[in-house]
């Protein structure tokens, strides 16, 4: 059953992708009435799902099978057979700007969920404090990260002060120590931490800096940034934060309900 903040489809056969829906929250299952559309009787029960369309994603049936190899299949059956790495659905979901937002109100949210969630806890008054300061990448965090990290990995630039401390692990998924632990974080330039944010780089454990697939190169040139790199490798603990990094964030890999479930589930 689809989630708030999943993708949703509108086919026509013969003409192809009409427009990329999100949906706004859980569906709700109701029972047709007379007025309710192409249903053979009004006593079916359907589901009922809250969209918001954006008709400036559109494809044509020829594009559609171009890309995938498939036409009548539903996308979803699509992706059942290639797995979460279907280039084609992440590069429609790349075209709508509504979709980015879905994205960033669902960080949003599971950010508020996690600020909640430490007001409840069992933390002493010192520990939340470290945390929230965490969260801006001041106090004990940054303290830590300057342990490990004394440079941006990329641009090379040094001075603290122009650099954010970006946590690997997302902040919404990390649990005790690791909000404050400086091996789950970088130094980056702003505009690398943009880039490592939203999932458009990465890195291999050896240092070897990842690229997105849908990522403007033109972007990188204009940026200064080059786009084979090596980066240096990193420690253990490092790699394992990075592995969850490349698993959940880079090229967005899962859905925003998935990533959203994993930052709730870190709240517990």
């Amino acid at each position: 059953m689809s989630e708030a903040g999943d993708p949703i489809f509108a086919y026509e056969d013969g003409v192809g992708i009409l427009a990329l829906g999100v949906v706004l929250k859980k569906p709700s299952l109701a029972r047709c009435t007379a007025d309710s559309g192409p249903y053979p009787q009004s006593s079916e029960i359907v589901k009922r799902i809250s969209v918001e369309w954006d008709t400036t994603v559109n494809c044509s049936s020829s594009e559609v099978y171009g890309k995938t190899g498939f036409v009548r299949f539903t996308l979803q059956e699509r992706g059942a057979k290639r797995g979460s790495d279907d280039d084609f659905l992440y590069e429609l979901r790349e075209r709508s700007p509504k979709w980015a937002l879905q994205a960033e109100l669902v960080r949003e949210e599971a950010a508020a969920a996690k600020v909640q969630a430490i007001e409840r806890s069992q933390f002493s008054p010192k520990d939340r404090e470290a945390i929230q300061k965490a969260r801006i990448g001041q106090g004990r965090y940054r303290t830590n990260l300057l342990l490990i990290e004394q440079r941006c990995r990329v641009t090379g630039i040094e001075d603290a002060a122009h650099l954010i401390a970006s946590h690997i692990k997302p902040w919404t998924m990390c649990e005790g120590d690791e909000h404050w632990d400086g091996n789950n974080g970088l130094f980056l330039a702003p505009h690398v931490d943009h880039l490592f944010d939203k999932g458009r780089i990465s890195f291999k454990d050896d240092g070897t800096l990842l690229i997105s697939r849908f990522q403007d190169r033109g972007v990188l040139r204009a940026w200064g940034l080059p786009e084979v790199l090596d980066v240096g490798g990193f420690n253990a603990e490092q790699c394992r934060h990075l592995k969850i990094h490349r698993d959940t964030i880079f090229e967005r890999t899962r859905s925003w309900s998935a990533l959203r479930d994993a930052a709730r589930q870190a709240t517990v």
